[in-house]
């Protein structure tokens, strides 16, 4: 290279017949033959380029001649050929790329020419794809054109980098191209290969290329997305016959060996299944895979996603350990405020049951509690803007809060035997967009609830721990999906070898299933979501088991006015009910109307059997209540037979504080629609959880 090199006369005449290399070698030539249109003398406005100059037999033979002395070239600017808007069939349009005679011919010219790896500067006008020049010489094969035409996508670097063995050259890394590149081609073929010649440009010559950004009118930046979607609506199906030397047909096992072509040249085997999760990839599912941008070449599909997922679980869990961490080396007290107020419950239910037969029958029953004594704390606000909250929550959304041994939190918010205090009231911050009726709150409450009746719903509902029953909580709060977890929402015609299963966002949880029906369509599960260990209670079945349940029925009692005690707390606070424009108890009024000769006692578990139940068997993930149908939750915690540990705990990471509640003995009613909170692990073995919320 650099030296005299002594051409064939094949390939002078392959050249165009000119001794000095003729305009069929341009800055390099391709040693193909001269077309008209490359012997036609380029536009003024093209002069000053190299390439273009190169075009003129004189000036191409100059610049041979400098390079067999030794000297640089006289030109040092770089510029490749710009497509024309009147060229017939630019190289950049047609998609085809001749192969030069001989490589030895092509390295010659190169040297000769002084073009290696030289990159277009940016037309006038900018925002113009770049022509490889004559000297590129690589080119792909149409089977793997017609392959990442299928799967690739152009809004995704990831996709793009998935096919980066045939889009880079060796050695090298993957760029995305800016958008004058993925929108200025006509059809996949030149797209790939303009693609392929930006990846070998120098570092500083692509930056040129980003350069031509910026001087692109923003009527011209839709057009060129608009080329981009038009190629990604227009992918060749599965079934697309396409010639090179022969004709080959279409068939599953041939698009699953385009599918692994990178790794088999890369020298790794891929088998048909996987053999690790038994994944049997088809080209349907293929084609709808690639249309997600969820495509790796060299491994397998849900193997990748599965390694997302486990790695999105050990960052959140993670990230919600080290903010408990931080808190308690940092000491910083959660509560901004405290006073102590005192409700009147006789009052209370006079004012909102007044005129009603039941209320001395109700006021009989409060007995004791028919004045509280409510300690209020007021939670101090940890976080300066809406949107770091937001962000904060978004990072251990479906994280596990793992606590080794007993908790070491300073703010352990908890209604002891000894204070003189009949409820502890917390008052949450208020979120960006919260309305008075929506403020977030917890109260702990003492309930009346017997032991023998506690021991008795504890050793029933062990029957179902024992069997193992699962049930489906959409949400963060079942935790993020691995492969391998069950789901309901995933039925029997998901679960086929041919399913691929699909990582989510970042921030997500959930999976997605793309399967094939009875009929052969593709179709998409997107509500992958761990089934928990718990018991959903519809209804009417729990409306069964309180009919024919005793002790059940004394629960629903004690727990129906732990709730009237909350609401009267709300009431003497000035926070309206989040129901029917700040009133309260409508439905209870409505029962009472309708069933006035029945005892309290009936009325009062009926109405807690108005809305369905959850009992928790394991710890729900780090999560929010976004049921809107009952944002007021009452939650209850019972004792597994044989245990010893009588209480249990729930974690408000991002409020800087710990709930702590006695298990069978108190209520916790609360509101937590944008408050994140996790339970501890006690409830996987010693503990489960009772949560349901009648409307107030």
């Amino acid at each position: 290279a650099g030296g005299a090199v002594e051409m064939p006369n094949k390939n002078k005449e392959l050249l165009g017949g000119r001794e000095d290399g003729g305009a069929g070698s341009s800055d390099g030539g391709r040693g193909a033959p001269s077309s008209p249109s490359s012997r036609k003398r380029p536009r003024p406005d093209d002069e000053d380029t190299a390439h273009s100059s190169a075009r003129r037999g004189d000036d191409d033979a100059g610049t041979m001649e400098r390079s067999r002395r030794g000297l640089p070239s006289q030109k040092t600017k770089t510029a490749g050929i710009r497509r024309t808007r009147n060229a017939p069939k630019a190289a950049n349009c047609s998609g085809k790329f001749q192969r030069p005679a001989t490589r030895a011919l092509t390295t010659s010219l190169r040297a000769a020419a002084g073009v290696q790896g030289a990159c277009p500067a940016p037309p006038r006008g900018g925002g113009r794809a770049p022509s490889p020049p004559m000297c590129f010489s690589h080119t792909i094969l149409a089977r793997d054109i017609h392959t990442m035409a299928m799967m690739m996508d152009l809004r995704s670097a990831q996709s793009m980098k998935g096919f980066s063995i045939f889009l880079v050259p060796k050695g090298g890394t993957f760029r995305k191209p800016p958008l004058h590149i993925l929108g200025g081609y006509r059809n996949w073929s030149g797209l790939l290969h303009g693609i392929r010649y930006f990846n070998e440009l120098l570092p500083s010559d692509r930056t040129l290329e980003f350069e031509k950004m910026n001087g692109v009118a923003k009527t011209q930046r839709k057009i060129l997305r608009a080329n981009m979607e038009y190629l990604m609506a227009n992918r060749p199906s599965a079934t697309t016959k396409y010639v090179t030397k022969e004709e080959v047909d279409r068939t599953d096992a041939q698009l699953q060996r385009l599918v692994c072509l990178a790794a088999e040249r890369s020298a790794i085997t891929i088998k048909r299944q996987c053999n690790v999760c038994g994944f049997l990839p088809t080209s349907k599912i293929m084609a709808a895979v690639a249309s997600m941008g969820h495509v790796d070449p060299l491994n397998c599909t849900n193997c990748t996603n599965g390694k997302r997922q486990q790695a999105k679980k050990i960052s959140k869990d993670k990230r919600l350990a080290a903010l408990y961490t931080e808190q308690i080396q940092r000491q910083r007290s959660c509560m901004d405020a405290s006073q102590t107020v005192s409700v009147d419950l006789v009052n209370f239910a006079v004012t909102e049951l007044g005129g009603h037969d039941i209320v001395a029958e109700l006021v009989e029953m409060l007995g004791k509690r028919s004045t509280l004594l409510v300690e209020v704390k007021h939670i101090t606000i940890n976080y300066a803007s809406h949107a770091q909250f937001k962000r904060a929550e978004r990072e251990i959304a479906g994280a596990e809060w793992c606590i080794d041994g007993e908790l070491r939190h300073h703010n352990v918010t908890q209604l002891s035997s000894d204070e003189i205090s009949d409820a502890v009231f917390m008052y949450l911050p208020r979120r960006k967009g919260d309305s008075g009726a929506m403020q977030n709150f917890a109260v702990i409450l003492n309930n009346d609830i017997s032991k023998s009746s506690c021991h008795y719903f504890a050793q029933k509902e062990m029957i179902s721990i024992d069997s193992g029953e699962t049930g489906h909580r959409p949400g963060p709060a079942s935790g993020v999906f691995n492969l391998g977890d069950k789901c309901h929402s995933f039925s029997r015609v998901t679960q086929k070898p041919t399913t691929a299963y699909l990582a989510s966002g970042k921030k997500s949880v959930h999976m997605r299933a793309v399967y094939e029906n009875a009929e052969g369509r593709v179709k998409k599960a997107n509500h992958g979501y761990v089934a928990m260990q718990m018991a959903r209670i519809r209804t009417g079945k729990k409306l069964g088991y309180a009919r024919s349940d005793v002790a059940y029925q004394e629960i629903l009692v004690c727990e129906a006015l732990s709730y009237i005690a909350a609401i009267a707390i709300l009431k003497r606070l000035d926070i309206p009910s989040c129901y029917t424009y700040g009133e309260y108890f409508v439905v209870l009024k409505e029962m009472i109307e309708e069933s006035n000769t029945l005892p309290l006692k009936d009325i009062l578990w009926k109405w807690m059997c108005t809305t369905g139940e959850i009992r928790n068997h394991q710890a729900c993930k780090c999560h929010t209540d976004g049921n809107s149908s009952h944002p007021y939750e009452i939650m209850t915690l019972f004792n597994r037979p044989g245990t010893q540990k009588s209480y249990g705990f729930l974690y408000l990471p991002l409020d800087n504080m710990c709930i702590k509640l006695k298990c069978g003995s108190q209520s916790l009613v609360s509101n937590f629609t944008e408050t994140p909170h996790a339970a501890d692990l006690s409830r996987n073995y010693a503990n489960f959880s009772k949560v349901h919320g009648p409307p107030p």
